[in-house]
């Protein structure tokens, strides 16, 4: 009786030790599962071509390149060049011809990447209540989710934001586009491209918007 009451409570205790190494392992799984998600998101780099502008409304047309690493996003305008840290929301813009910058804020980046909360931008919107998920569509090949935002002025815009990158890659107002994102792909960047050069004059900028 001994002897078989020693092999039960050997028993036992192995089959402790196996579901607790089993528990160990799902929980380590799902650890890992869960982190590889969360840095799919602004992870890599990527070059684009960008466009902007509203010549109905006095706005000229103007092209232009992107490049995103991790958390950091570049928009060339020509002479002209914003950089943000997408973490922090802040940056600058450069301004080659006049070895100068400025600092730029959360609003100045909100065109080209959308502060989110949750997954969803409209909580960060001037009205939210009249802000609203319209969709998924493709754009440019990528899956895009389709916001309308209402503007204090009167109109409505459209955001489609890059499933997986967090930034706009197509921004319109009254159906007409007004910033476009294309022939995005991924692509290597230098870190240098997201530093403030050496030897630049701060300026302050005419107004905040």
């Amino acid at each position: 009786m001994t002897v078989v009451k020693e092999m039960f409570t050997s028993w036992v205790v192995k089959c402790c030790c196996m579901r607790s190494r089993n528990l160990l392992f799902v929980s380590a799984l799902i650890l890992v599962v869960f982190l590889a998600i969360a840095c799919r998101v602004r992870t890599g780099s990527y070059t684009a071509d960008i466009s902007t502008g509203m010549p109905s409304a006095g706005l000229p047309q103007m092209s232009g390149r992107l490049y995103l690493s991790d958390d950091h996003i570049r928009l060339d305008w020509g002479l002209m060049s914003d950089v943000f840290d997408l973490k922090q929301r802040k940056g600058w813009r450069i301004m080659r011809d006049a070895n100068a910058y400025m600092e730029l804020g959360s609003n100045d980046l909100s065109s080209f990447a959308p502060e989110m909360t949750n997954g969803s931008l409209c909580s960060h919107t001037q009205v939210p209540s009249e802000c609203k998920l319209v969709g998924t569509e493709v754009v440019e090949g990528r899956t895009a989710k389709k916001w309308n935002v209402f503007n204090p002025n009167g109109f409505h815009v459209s955001f489609w934001t890059d499933e997986q990158l967090g930034i706009t890659l197509r921004m319109a107002m009254s159906e007409t586009t007004t910033y476009q994102v294309t022939n995005l792909r991924q692509d290597s960047v230098p870190a240098s491209m997201f530093q403030l050069p050496s030897g630049y004059r701060k300026v302050e900028r005419p107004f905040k918007p």
